[in-house]
């Protein structure tokens, strides 16, 4: 009977499929106009579950985290499991920003998601 009401929350991000998608974003840059002759960079570290995108300023940072977005979202990738860290300027003015993804639920949020269901009732 307990299978039969329960529920289960997952955040799983497909790593494949972040893979797919940072590819892609990879030959969106590589010819869009706007970043001809920039040195603008997508590495994602699988093993980490990381991206690391740097660019020449924070323009550019900008556009090229809206290029991974877009395409993290075309492939069904929950764009709300990308905790974006600070933006970094390093020598010459380049930007950098590290993007950590969130795999499962925090255990916090977790203690919420419990007190907020008991706290509805929905014993029968």
């Amino acid at each position: 009977m307990a299978k039969k009401s329960s529920f289960d929350v997952s955040t799983d991000v497909d790593l494949q499929e972040v893979d797919n998608a940072v590819n892609q974003a990879r030959k969106e840059v590589a010819t869009r106009y706007d970043f001809k002759g920039t040195d603008c960079t997508i590495d994602f570290d699988r093993k980490v579950g990381s991206l690391r995108l740097e660019a020449d300023d924070e323009y550019r940072l900008g556009a090229l985290l809206q290029v991974v977005r877009e395409k993290l979202s075309r492939r069904n990738v929950p764009v709300k499991n990308l905790d974006q860290g600070q933006i970094e300027i390093g020598t010459l003015g380049r930007a950098r920003q590290g993007i950590v993804l969130k795999q499962g639920i925090d255990q916090e949020t977790a203690k919420k998601m419990v007190k907020a269901v008991k706290d509805h009732g929905f014993k029968r």
